[in-house]
């Protein structure tokens, strides 16, 4: 299952979620913008801070979608989010 963490105002992270939903692709949504969810991107982001892609502004780039294969993780950002799940859901 992926992780989709997400802002409530956030217009590509609202249109990702309509494109997993309508390919039948589960996720959890993470709100990354409050409680429990801040306190998962804030951990997400100390540990895999090399790996995060963020704008000009230094700000994360969303829609996020992290998947957790045992021990492994990856990470998929912004536009190629969709693509990259789709690529291993195959």
């Amino acid at each position: 299952m992926y992780e989709l963490y997400s802002f409530p105002a956030c217009e590509k992270c609202a249109r990702l979620k309509e494109q997993l939903k309508s390919r039948g692709i589960a996720y959890e949504e993470v709100n990354a913008g409050l409680g429990d969810g801040r306190i998962k991107l804030k951990e997400l982001t100390k540990q895999y801070h090399e790996q995060l892609k963020r704008d000009n502004s230094g700000w994360l780039i969303l829609p996020m979608v992290v998947s957790r294969n045992g021990g492994s993780i990856e990470i998929f950002q912004g536009e190629e989010c969709l693509e990259k799940i789709l690529l291993i859901a195959r």
